[in-house]
């Protein structure tokens, strides 16, 4: 290889890593802020903005980050916390909003039996006494549990080639443009 395209690959590589680097910075400040915004809204007593914020903070998965964790942690919390006080529509949101950053997160690993723990919520809330369509969204009460089960077997998890895809198409491009700024370097003459 050229050193010219040694030098090209490795500028098109620093890119890339820098520009991932600025994406998981930005993940990891917006986890603090829904984190921060969740406190808040628990300590005013406002539990649906709680949620609204525990699940972005949840859905900001980035290596190390604590707020994925601390977001699921949350929801799982108040979701238990409003079963046990009988608030079936409380309950669903929380749990539903878990189940939803669960799906939403990449690399799915990061959100790892997550989707199984919201499930479960969503099928005690379907099957206790109290429960309605409303409250749980899904069939009306007494319903079988596998038509429950099978509202929720939809796989809507993103699939974990996907971030793998993504890097080498970045990659692809990163080499593209450097080969065609060397084209270009090559055939008109700098100043």
């Amino acid at each position: 290889m050229s050193r010219s395209l040694l030098k090209a690959l490795a500028v098109g590589a620093a890119s890339l890593l820098a520009l991932l680097g600025v994406a998981e910075a930005r993940a990891w400040s917006a986890g603090t802020v829904a984190m921060e915004e969740s406190n808040l809204a628990l300590a005013r007593g406002d539990l649906k903005h709680a949620i609204t914020g525990a699940r972005a903070a949840a859905e900001a998965a980035v290596p190390f980050s604590p707020y994925p964790d601390e977001g699921y942690a949350r929801l799982a919390s108040i979701a238990r916390a409003a079963e046990q006080k009988g608030d079936p529509d409380l309950a669903s949101f929380a749990w539903r909003a878990m189940r939803t950053a669960a799906t939403a997160t990449l690399p799915a690993t990061a959100a790892q039996g997550r989707v199984a723990e919201a499930n479960d919520g969503i099928l005690r809330l379907a099957h206790a006494p109290l429960a309605t369509s409303a409250a749980t969204g899904l069939a009306t009460r007494g319903a079988d549990e596998s038509v429950v089960r099978a509202e929720l077997a939809s796989d809507e998890t993103p699939s974990p080639s996907l971030p793998l895809l993504s890097a080498c198409a970045a990659l692809a491009v990163a080499a593209t443009l450097a080969s065609a700024a060397r084209a270009l370097r090559n055939r008109v003459p700098v100043a």
